[in-house]
């Protein structure tokens, strides 16, 4: 899985960086602490998943999402937001505009390494989907009667 980190504090970069060494399954294709800069990322790294912190030093991950889902990309990435919001309004917009999951750093065991392996819990439940970009979503979760098949 190729992933791309958008993260503005730089120690938790470090950790995610570190823990990924441990981690062969995930190619890490991008750093970047800048909404924009994160936006020419995944055009160029074509990443199957994105780690996005909401709140950056340059721009924000609501505007990441938002210029994410306009983008014309063959097939958008699975975004994981981190965030220390909880505000109703916030993580609505975040779900309408295409997050895959969000992880609240305010909980106890919140850490870097806890968001790859919540990345990878997932990975399980989803399987790449042949709708466009456009929609959203790249991933679809795979229905529970097909899992029990597996």
């Amino acid at each position: 899985m190729k992933l791309l980190i958008v993260e503005d504090n730089q120690q938790e970069c470090l950790q995610f960086q570190q823990y990924l060494e441990e981690k062969p399954e995930i190619d890490l294709v991008g750093i970047s602490d800048s909404a924009v800069e994160a936006l020419k990322l995944a055009e160029e790294m074509k990443p199957d998943a994105v780690i996005l912190d909401l709140e950056l030093q340059e721009g924000s991950g609501l505007e990441f999402l938002e210029q994410l889902q306009i983008k014309s990309l063959e097939r958008a990435p699975f975004v994981l937001v981190t965030t220390a919001t909880t505000h109703a309004t916030t993580l609505q917009f975040v779900r309408e505009k295409g997050s895959g999951f969000i992880l609240t750093k305010n909980i106890r065991n919140y850490s870097p390494q806890f968001a790859i392996d919540q990345l990878l819990h997932l990975k399980k439940y989803l399987s790449p989907a042949s709708y466009p970009a456009s929609a959203g979503y790249p991933y679809e979760l795979i229905p529970a009667r097909s899992l029990r098949e597996q």
